[in-house]
């Protein structure tokens, strides 16, 4: 994609990346943003960006983001990955303690970049 250098560096999408080692603790998400249709099954067809932390997430500088077995079938990472669940809800499986931790957040569009996940809060 031509402009995906632009998505991953513009400050309003991802936010200013902090590789500071007081977050290095903190779970990651993936980040990605549809590219696409797959003709054999159907699924939005999604791009891997970036990988924010929990922290950076909430802070709203996280894309849309597809559900695990999107990911599964066309065969990108799974580690880390939120599943969408009803409701603009959002399911993150803690890989370390297998945990699940739920977020609510609001889809929201930008311009012609396509359809991103604006975190709203943590539910408990």
């Amino acid at each position: 994609m031509q402009n995906n250098e632009e998505v991953v560096t513009n400050e309003n999408l991802v936010g200013n990346l902090a590789s500071s080692e007081s977050e290095v603790e903190h779970p990651r998400y993936r980040m990605a943003k549809v590219v696409g249709i797959c003709p054999e099954c159907g699924d939005s067809v999604f791009e891997l960006i970036q990988s924010v932390s929990c922290f950076e997430a909430l802070k709203g500088n996280c894309s849309f983001i597809l559900d695990r077995s999107q990911f599964e079938r066309h065969g990108m990472p799974e580690d880390g990955i939120l599943d969408l669940l009803e409701d603009g809800v959002f399911e993150y499986d803690l890989c370390s303690t297998g945990m699940p931790v739920f977020y609510r957040a609001q889809l929201v569009r930008l311009e012609d970049r396509g359809w991103y996940v604006e975190f709203i809060g943590t539910i408990y």
